[in-house]
């Protein structure tokens, strides 16, 4: 018997592999918002934990009412509140250092006003924190001469700070008159009040510290969770889209092309995944397994995933060959379905 060869048109050879390129692509950019999908997934959950166990770790701190948090952020505030005091208190001290420091420079004068003041009230947290670790070993130990030494220094630091005020201001002619003299003085009792205030309060800075931390470590983890749950949103969108064409285009692709149908897949287990998640399980079947002791049972091969309309959860119908009718058919259909039975293990991708 002659045999018959077919020729297929160039138009459609050409129309026919740009199909294939186009379902090709698709399927590579379904596999890649899979992974981007259960990756942010997993990075959402990573963080969560992360979250419960900085809670679990300081519930102080996460459990912490409107009045412990107005405390600590009223601490928090102090320090820098001082700093723009003593920006202002302590400008004549720090004109003067910087006049004998850097005769020739005289923009520096303010640069000095601003860096004094920051320094002073560093060395004050410095002291505050000294003091609070003293005062712990004392509750601890009962040895309380550290806690009084420490603060025999910030009385110390707290009367120099004073004293060099009176001095700058008595160089610039306050003591001359009564009213200048007055306000002199009391210009340097408010700055040993004021530089007492920081070690005094020890114990709420303490506290503050550590809530601050606290706060700053969680905002980042709730940043990056939100972070993570907006791109699973993104990825879940781009997944359902690409499916939905996936498997319009092959669907039209072995419609028109019947006698060399083009098989659905390869898929990975995270597209299998994705996939049933979002439009219903079953929508990509599992793949055949065959063991040493299965025979081989006629069955069809895998079916081309037929997209819902809206992704909620219809599976996938199966296209059913037509029935054999001859021996050879039969055994020509029998190794058509093995055959893909063990393209479908060797394709699956592991995760």
């Amino acid at each position: 018997m002659p045999t018959i060869v077919t020729t297929i048109p160039p138009q459609q050879a050409v129309a026919q592999a740009r199909s294939k390129r186009r379902i090709t692509r698709l399927l590579r950019g379904l596999h890649f918002s899979c992974d981007a999908m259960l990756q942010s997934r997993a990075v959402e959950k990573r963080v969560g934990e992360e979250r419960k166990a900085l809670a679990e770790l300081h519930p102080e701190f996460a459990a912490a009412d409107l009045r412990s948090v107005a405390v600590y952020w009223l601490a928090i505030c102090l320090p820098f509140a001082i700093w723009l005091v003593d920006i202002c208190l302590l400008s004549a001290v720090a004109e003067y250092l910087a006049t004998v420091m850097f005769p020739d420079r005289p923009e520096l004068v303010l640069a000095s006003r601003l860096l004094v003041a920051l320094a002073v009230v560093a060395v004050e947290m410095g002291f505050a924190a000294r003091l609070h670790d003293a005062y712990e070993t004392a509750e601890e130990s009962e040895d309380r001469l550290p806690y009084r030494l420490c603060w025999a220094g910030a009385l110390v630091w707290a009367a120099f700070l004073s004293a060099c005020l009176i001095a700058t201001q008595q160089a610039a002619g306050a003591a001359e008159e009564d009213s200048t003299r007055t306000l002199m003085y009391a210009l340097a009792g408010f700055c040993f009040m004021l530089h007492l205030l920081l070690p005094f309060s020890h114990q709420m800075l303490h506290e503050a510290k550590g809530y601050l931390l606290f706060h700053l470590r969680d905002s980042r983890l709730r940043a990056l969770e939100r972070r993570a749950a907006t791109s699973e949103n993104a990825a879940r969108r781009e997944a359902t889209t690409t499916f939905q064409h996936y498997a319009g285009d092959l669907n039209h692709y072995n419609v028109i092309h019947s006698p060399a149908p083009m098989s659905a897949g390869p898929f990975s287990v995270a597209v299998r995944t994705v996939v049933n998640e979002l439009f219903g399980e079953g929508t990509i079947p599992p793949p055949n397994r065959l063991g040493a002791a299965d025979s081989p049972v006629p069955a069809p091969p895998p079916p081309s995933p037929v997209a819902p309309p809206n992704g909620a959860g219809t599976t996938v119908g199966a296209r059913q060959p037509a029935a054999t009718e001859t021996a050879d058919s039969e055994n020509e259909y029998l190794r058509m379905v093995l055959s893909r039975r063990q393209q479908d293990e060797e394709s699956e991708v592991r995760p």
